[in-house]
């Protein structure tokens, strides 16, 4: 039931107040140049800003501040005109952080979005979901897998995709989401979205600041492991040669060219092969082959991210998960490209399961490149510890397609539409946190009932759009009971009028 807030991003400047999804709310302190990347703030204080798609960023209006609580004075059991027992530091220091962070979480549901780190206390009606999703972590170490997430628009794809990143990252797993779009990260664009992945890349150890391919390769670095040979079974044609050069980069003292090979291997525009090899002369380094736009490059790209999975489980993490909200975008794109983005999707499919628990023939893959890039294989390994998790909207194209390759009743998750009861747990779960008065508590509870059905009829009849709609109602009405209790019967009248009309829902 999270999403990004606010309205698609355009023009972001620094000091701008932003939202995200995942992070909240957050000021942004620096734009890159293009406007594609922002280095946004979130938290309280001096927290180090992260670099974010602008994409996923959208202007906040500033929200009016809620009325001051009252200060109790409340006499103690001490005796009559004395105030409250003094509490001890630790204990009010332990108060006002969770003050703190119910504020900030009620401030983050005003907007329809909740934390991360909260999602799965405000997901309701998933249980079977989200223990299949439990499941298929359990076992990624043994062998991969892909699965993907059906649901109708507003059902809580984005959501779910929300949840298990949480869920992968308190596992130990490196955890990279992207979303895709029918201009620039298409399913036929596979370097685009192996970059958007590469981009979305977070650690469980490292915080949010931390993200891309850089601390990985870095912790390859330092294990200070002798470079294989280009025969070893073991040899990765991409991430060993990486490793191998930005040794001998740092070793020269370059640091313009290590950038530059971790914006390469991280799928950043660069320079021409052969142009960059010539520049590589002098390290007397392995050399690099090229990492084209091409839309006949999908092994190569899908090699790469097996390849990250292993590389991550042999430097401590458990293995790699990654998450694509795929959205209606399939069948809006050229009958061309469909068949380029079905290569890729078939790609990553046979990098999670391998070969023997996929429908199709990989020999009947395309692939393209030079010779030396035809030679690079589909899987870096067998048994790779690669979760691939798609978000789709159930469209007959990509149905067909996933049947053709692969078996539809181990890898499709189709979530069905919430019923009144989920939404009466999900209202009376947000009252539980909202600092309702006493005397209005027993009002709230004779309304838990009733308003699960309002929403779930406002979301039936397309008058509440998706989730975050239903989170910030909540919380207005509740708004409107806490500061201006009178208005709350005219409030909830006009809500059924307004969503159903006279009818009623």
């Amino acid at each position: 039931m999270s999403g990004n807030s606010g309205k698609p991003s355009s023009g972001l400047t620094p000091g701008d107040r932003v939202g995200h999804r995942a992070h909240g709310d957050g000021i942004v302190r620096r734009v890159e140049p293009g406007g594609r990347h922002a280095w946004v703030a979130f938290g309280q204080g001096g927290a180090p800003a992260i670099r974010l798609p602008s994409s996923e960023l959208g202007r906040l209006e500033a929200l009016p501040a809620p009325p001051p609580e009252p200060v109790s004075t409340r006499p103690s059991s001490g005796g009559a005109g004395q105030r409250a027992s003094l509490v001890s530091p630790a204990a009010a220091l332990m108060e006002s952080r969770r003050e703190t962070s119910t504020g900030s979480l009620l401030e983050a549901l005003r907007l329809g979005v909740i934390p991360g780190s909260r999602v799965g206390e405000y997901t309701v009606g998933r249980d079977g979901l989200f223990d299949q999703l439990r499941r298929d972590l359990d076992g990624l170490e043994a062998a991969g897998q892909f699965m993907v997430i059906l649901g109708d628009y507003g059902s809580g794809k984005s959501h779910a995709l929300e949840w298990l990143r949480e869920e992968a990252l308190s596992r130990g797993f490196l955890t990279a989401t992207a979303e895709l779009d029918d201009r620039e990260v298409t399913w036929a664009n596979p370097k685009r979205v192996y970059r958007a992945l590469v981009e979305g890349l977070v650690y469980p150890d490292l915080g949010r600041s931390a993200h891309g391919l850089a601390p990985l390769i870095d912790r390859l670095v330092r294990t200070g492991r002798a470079p294989l040979p280009s025969s070893d079974d073991r040899y990765h044609r991409y991430l060993d040669p990486a490793v191998d050069t930005l040794v001998r980069a740092r070793q020269d003292g370059d640091e313009d060219l290590q950038q530059r090979i971790l914006d390469w291997i991280g799928g950043e525009p660069s320079e021409d092969s052969e142009s960059w090899n010539r520049a590589l002369a002098r390290l007397r380094g392995p050399h690099l082959l090229a990492l084209a736009d091409f839309r006949t490059f999908s092994h190569i790209y899908a090699y790469l991210l097996g390849g990250v999975a292993c590389r991550a489980q042999e430097v401590g993490y458990r293995g790699l998960v990654l998450l694509l909200d795929e959205a209606e975008f399939f069948q809006a794109l050229s009958r061309e490209d469909r068949e380029h983005a079905s290569h890729l999707i078939a790609c990553l499919a046979l990098a999670a399961r391998g070969e023997r628990r996929v429908c199709f023939d990989p020999a009947t893959l395309p692939k393209g490149g030079q010779p030396v890039h035809r030679q690079v294989p589909f899987v870096y390994r067998q048994d790779q510890p690669l979760y691939v998790v798609v978000a789709l909207t159930p469209v007959d194209e990509m149905r067909d397609l996933l049947g053709r390759l692969l078996p539809l009743d181990q890898v499709v998750l189709e979530l069905s539409r919430l019923t009144p009861r989920d939404y009466q747990t999900l209202f009376e779960r947000i009252v539980g946190l909202y600092p309702v008065p006493a005397q209005q508590r027993g009002l709230l509870g004779e309304l838990a009932a009733p308003m699960g059905k309002a929403l779930f009829a406002g979301v039936r009849c397309d008058k509440l759009t998706n989730p975050r709609a239903v989170l910030r109602l909540i919380v207005e009405f509740l708004d409107v009971l806490r500061f201006i209790p009178r208005r709350a019967p005219r409030f909830a009248t006009d809500l059924i009028g307004g969503l159903f009309g006279e009818e009623g829902p």
